[in-house]
């Protein structure tokens, strides 16, 4: 109707490409989608000592924006977050990826080919289904890789992100270099996250959040 915001239609319009139904979206636009069909990969078994298979994305937004030039370029902070990880021994590759809205195979074959075990997400605001399209392709290739949101929009949207989107495992809050690699390392050692600073996650169907970790 003409009382509806363009900006809804074209979302709206999205979600039903999408298969995401309204009682899976209370809030209007944001919910899951339903299930998929694609085969599951069996995740690589890690061996003793291995360092942790890492991607770092910077996804794409689901609108064109008005002045482009300002969303192609990786985020500073998630080139840092790697250097920190390559520092302690992990395999990390960045991804970016704010192009590759529609190429669903190559981001398919992209994730079987580095099989990585961590995928973090870097997220701004109109990037978020970006994110969370491409963490449901991990977890449908492979339902034991770690997804892990983090950036300015997560920082804010942690709750809701935990909330509403069970692909979401981890929400770094704040700044990541050193509570992503703490948490890395809590993954790798199959321990608890409660002791890791600056994140949030679900744990018994509660969300739980973390103390702030000291400023860089």
């Amino acid at each position: 109707t003409e009382d509806v915001p363009r900006w809804h239609c074209r979302i709206t319009e999205w979600q039903a490409q999408r298969g995401i139904t309204k009682s899976q979206d209370p809030k209007g636009w944001e919910g899951r989608a339903t299930t998929s069909t694609q085969p599951h990969f069996r995740g690589h078994k890690r061996k003793k000592n291995e360092p942790m298979r890492i991607l770092l994305v910077y996804p794409y937004f689901i609108e064109d924006r008005i002045r482009g030039e300002g969303t192609r370029a990786v985020p500073i902070g998630l080139y840092s977050i790697a250097a920190v990880l390559k520092e302690n021994g992990h395999d990390v590759e960045v991804l970016n990826w704010h192009d590759i809205q529609g190429k669903h195979e190559k981001v398919r074959d992209t994730l079987l080919e580095k099989r990585p075990q961590v995928i973090g997400f870097s997220i701004l605001n109109g990037n978020r289904w970006g994110g969370i399209e491409i963490a449901r392709t991990a977890k449908e290739i492979d339902p034991q890789v770690k997804i892990v949101f983090g950036g300015i929009g997560a920082s804010y949207l942690w709750e809701h992100f935990l909330r509403h989107f069970h692909e979401i495992d981890y929400v770094v809050t704040g700044e990541g270099e050193y509570a992503f690699l703490n948490l890395v390392m809590v993954l790798e050692n199959e321990g608890s996250p409660e002791g890791v600073k600056g994140i949030a996650f679900k744990s018994d169907g509660k969300i739980r959040r973390t103390d702030p970790p000291e400023l860089i």
